[in-house]
């Protein structure tokens, strides 16, 4: 089955749609030539960004095209604007292949995580650069209070009895928004009433 089509308005979600289902069925040319048109006729995509750059990026990256930087970290960058799992999703997804598909993972930028916050059932955006781990069953399950969603791993634990806790992260950092700030603000609370 072929799917043609031409832009008829720079925002038509169904026509990126059909450039997806063409990159899907192995139709890289026809694909990567309709998300150009789409990228060239949208200087600043908003929502469409997460159907348009990350996938031309994936494209490129898988065959070694040096474009492919640019279009993945301006995909990155209006993902972090839009503050959404939706478009972070894709764009984050992409960064990390074309940093596997390289051979260089620490192209990935900032080691950038999504994480799970348990108790909120909240997706964090945050910074990373550590090489080690706490796994995933080995304890208290209970104490798990962050899990990367990008491969399992406990990343932030609490014990309330102890007044203890910790993050397998940088609060205080942000890629982007600085979704884990409250986290340090809880602690400055903690403090304050321990001190009083």
């Amino acid at each position: 089955m072929r799917v043609t089509g031409t832009v008829r308005a720079p925002g038509d979600k169904s026509i990126t749609h059909r450039a997806l289902l063409l990159a899907l069925r192995g139709h890289w040319s026809e694909a990567e030539q309709r998300l150009r048109r789409l990228v060239a006729a949208v200087p600043d995509p908003g929502q469409l960004a997460r159907l348009t750059l990350p996938p031309l990026g994936r494209l490129l990256a898988r065959r070694g095209d040096p474009e492919a930087e640019a279009l993945l970290r301006r995909g990155w960058t209006l993902a972090l604007r839009n503050d959404t799992l939706l478009a972070l999703e894709p764009a984050g997804v992409a960064m990390v292949e074309w940093a596997w598909l390289s051979g260089d993972m620490s192209r990935a930028g900032e080691q950038v995580e999504v994480l799970l916050e348990r108790a909120t059932g909240r997706v964090l955006v945050t910074s990373q650069n550590h090489g080690f781990a706490v796994e995933a069953g080995t304890g208290d399950d209970r104490a798990v209070t962050h899990e990367s969603l990008y491969d399992g791993t406990v990343e932030g634990l609490s014990f309330p009895e102890l007044h203890a806790r910790s993050v397998q992260f940088h609060p205080e950092a942000g890629p982007g928004p600085h979704d884990a700030w409250p986290i340090l603000g809880a602690w400055v609370e903690e403090v304050r009433g321990a001190a009083a």
